[in-house]
Formats: C-alpha cells, sequence, structure tokens
C-alpha cells in the first residue's frame, strides 16, 4: 500500500499505471484477514480500493474507477460510524471523490454523491470541499442553479474559520470557494443588473486575489492559474458595470501577478502575425 501511494504521489502517467498492481496486491492480501470480525481491516481495505480509484480517475478510467469507488463504498457502509470519526471521515471522501469522478459522465448523478458526502462530512474542511465541489456541479447543469450553489460555497467560506493564510489546503478551499461564487454571480448579473450583486462579486474576487498574493508571497505557486481567471473576471465585471475602476484594478493586478520574461521561444513571429 506504500508503495503505490509513493507511486501516486509522484502523479505521472508510468507512476499512476505501476501504483495499480500494488494496491490490487494490498487488496488481495487484505481480503484474506478475517474482515467479520475487525472493523479495522475493512476500513483499511477500503483505502486500498479508493486509492485505485483515484489512479484510475486521474489515468482517465472513469468507469473503471467508479467501480473500485463502489467497492469501498460497500465496504465502508457496513462499518459502525460512531465507533471511530476516521470511519465517517473515510466515507465521506469516497462519497465526495466518486461524485468529482461522476461529473465526467452525469453531474445529476454527481450532485447525488456530493449530498452524500455533505450529510455525513463533519471535519470542517471535508465538509467545505464537499460543499465547494457541490457548488461547482450545479453551475454545470444544463441550467445552471446559481442561487444554490452560491449559498454553497458561502457556506464552505464560513466553515474554513479564519485558517486560510496559515492552511494552505483551507487557502486552496477557499479560493475556489470564491472563484465559484462570482461564477454563480456572473449568471445572475446575466439576467438582472443588480449594483448589490456587483459590490458582492467584485467584494469577493479583491478577497480572492489578496489571499492569492499572500501565498504567492511565501513562494507558493499553485494558485496562479486561478488568480489569472479572477483576473480575467474582475477586468469584465469593472468595464461592464464600473469603468472608472478598470484602470486602477488592471494596474494592480499587472504589478502582483506580473509574468516573467517571455523565452525567445515564446515570443511570436511577427512575420505570421
Amino acid at each position: 500500500m506504500k508503495r503505490g501511494i509513493a507511486l501516486l504521489t509522484e502523479n505521472t502517467p508510468q507512476t499512476l499505471r505501476e501504483s495499480l498492481p500494488c494496491f490490487d496486491e494490498a487488496i488481495r492480501l487484505r481480503c484474506t484477514l478475517p474482515l467479520g470480525e475487525n472493523a479495522w481491516y475493512r476500513y483499511v481495505l477500503a483505502a486500498g480500493f479508493m486509492n485505485c480509484a483515484d489512479a484510475l480517475s486521474r489515468l482517465g478510467s472513469p468507469d473503471d474507477a467508479l467501480s473500485s469507488y463502489d467497492d469501498a463504498l460497500a465496504i465502508l457502509q457496513t462499518l459502525d460510524l460512531e465507533e471511530n470519526p476516521l470511519f465517517s471521515e473515510r466515507l465521506a471522501i469516497a462519497w465526495m471523490n466518486r461524485g468529482v469522478t461522476l461529473q465526467q459522465k452525469s453531474v445529476a448523478d454527481a450532485l447525488i454523491s456530493f449530498e452524500n458526502a455533505i450529510a455525513i462530512a463533519t471535519e470542517p474542511s471535508l465538509l467545505a470541499a464537499s460543499l465547494t465541489n457541490y457548488g461547482n456541479a450545479l453551475l454545470q447543469l444544463s441550467a445552471p442553479d446559481s442561487v444554490r450553489a452560491r449559498h454553497a460555497f458561502e457556506d464552505a467560506l464560513g466553515l474554513l474559520d479564519d485558517h486560510e493564510e496559515t492552511d494552505v489546503e483551507m487557502a486552496e478551499i477557499g479560493l475556489k470557494a470564491r472563484h465559484g461564487i462570482c461564477r454563480a454571480l456572473a449568471w445572475q448579473l446575466a439576467d438582472e443588473s443588480d449594483g448589490n450583486l456587483v459590490s458582492i462579486a467584485t467584494d469577493t474576487m479583491e478577497d480572492a486575489l489578496k489571499l492569492a498574493r499572500h501565498w504567492q508571497s511565501l513562494g507558493e505557486t499553485r494558485f496562479h492559474d486561478l488568480a489569472l481567471e479572477l483576473i480575467h473576471f474582475g477586468a469584465r465585471a469593472y468595464r461592464n458595470y464600473q469603468p472608472h475602476f478598470l484602470a486602477e484594478f488592471l494596474t494592480e493586478m499587472l504589478a502582483a501577478f506580473r509574468p516573467g520574461p517571455l523565452r525567445p521561444d515564446q515570443i511570436p513571429d511577427s512575420r505570421s502575425a
């Protein structure tokens, strides 16, 4: 199992494929244990199926991944969730990750998985992640439910308890939730021009970029692409609704998130322009 996790962490197509036989062997060995007599044995067996599902999902095999998640869920649902808080936490993770994988196939079914995760999760960051995924799925519907999505994102933010500047995982959830609020508000603003909604959208976007700049100052680069999306959103919002703020916003953002110099191979050939 540990060898498989190490290969999974490297996260290349080769190491992901190499992790699968490791997880399969761990599952085979654990199936020889007296599972009916020991809840912990069932708990760690489910972990093998979940790790296998994670690798399969990253490799682009959602059907196989979903089958593995279903195997894990069948085992986890035999556990007494009151016996150990880890049992309910892993069950919630299984539902949430299954929902993420299901989004490639059926958003409606993914929503059910996220609802199950939300109903079970008690740990704040896990519940916040489940709510954020739920909100994202609501915005993926053929008729996006922007109101419910926004409420889900706002509930997620309420669980982070001012830890976003010290915990990078909570910061990631918080940034994604704020990005989701901006997307939900964009749908609402498409239907009606509401000055209050515009203010909420720009304030949310500014808060997200402030948090991204904080982590950038600490050398964390994982939020750069999300920050660029938020800058694009902010530029459109200011251009459309508050154009007198646009120049100031762009000047500040270019200073804060200025890209590095172009390499020679990145400079376009003027002859083909």
